[in-house]
């Protein structure tokens, strides 16, 4: 009895199969369908091939490059125009700054030697404006050159800037960013130079400083010096100036000329 009941509890025991390894990483697992193309003939190297070919990375069409590159361009011609104008606006500033301090330092150490009572407003012609600069500005500047005009002085500043002492309102000089700015007002009526300023050119008093829309005698709105500013008026020549002093030292978006 006791060997039927152990030779049972044997034949009741499963007996577990050896695990295989499974193939690891990289080493060319195939699966049971491609297996049986081996067997149908096929080689492994057709095999993999087949396995593999609709893998391949699709490319962007020669339209979609176009069309990519079309709004691109678009892009670009909305926003470089004012990429580029503000540049050009912040190097304006930069250069009259320079100016307005150079003219003020000149002014502050003319003071020192002559005291107030220099005299800048008689400058009637050519001639005299030139022995006015020579007095109180030239000992105390940076200059390359000085020549006279038809009406006023020439001033070329070692850094490329320009002013013109100009003879009808010496009281101001005109502030050129280029040498080229300021020699192109040789020979202009009073009228022609108002005209031109604003962009290139830009009126300063005698010291530096740049009229302010806040402080001008004659009183005008900021609105008005903007038309005045655009049409050239020739009812004040610090129009354009005053709006850039009035704004404290900036170009802002409504300024009625571009750059």
């Amino acid at each position: 009895m006791i060997e039927e009941q152990k030779a049972k509890g044997q034949e009741g025991k499963q007996v577990n199969p050896s695990p295989q390894p499974s193939p690891t990483r990289g080493e060319g697992v195939i699966s049971l369908s491609q297996r049986e193309r081996v067997k149908q003939g096929f080689t492994l190297a057709e095999v993999f091939s087949s396995h593999f070919a609709g893998r391949r990375k699709t490319a962007f069409t020669l339209a979609e490059v176009l069309i990519t590159l079309g709004i691109i361009g678009i892009v670009a011609a909305m926003t470089l125009p004012s990429i580029f104008e503000k540049h050009r606006k912040q190097v304006a500033m930069s250069k009259l700054k320079k100016i307005s301090s150079t003219l003020s330092q000149a002014c502050k150490m003319a003071s020192i030697d002559y005291g107030d009572d220099r005299d800048t407003f008689n400058a009637y012609d050519p001639d005299g404006g030139l022995e006015i600069f020579n007095r109180y500005y030239t000992p105390y500047m940076k200059i390359n050159s000085i020549e006279k005009g038809q009406y006023g002085v020439f001033v070329y500043l070692l850094d490329g800037t320009a002013l013109y002492y100009y003879k009808p309102n010496n009281e101001y000089m005109i502030a050129c960013l280029t040498k080229k700015a300021c020699k192109a007002l040789d020979g202009l009526t009073f009228y022609d130079v108002i005209k031109s300023l604003g962009v290139e050119r830009f009126t300063l008093y005698t010291c530096g400083q740049i009229p302010t829309y806040r402080s001008m005698v004659l009183g005008y709105t900021r609105e008005e010096l903007i038309q005045y500013c655009k049409d050239g008026t020739p009812i004040s020549m610090e129009a354009c100036s005053a709006l850039i002093g009035g704004d404290g030292w900036h170009i802002s978006d409504d300024y009625p000329l571009r750059f």
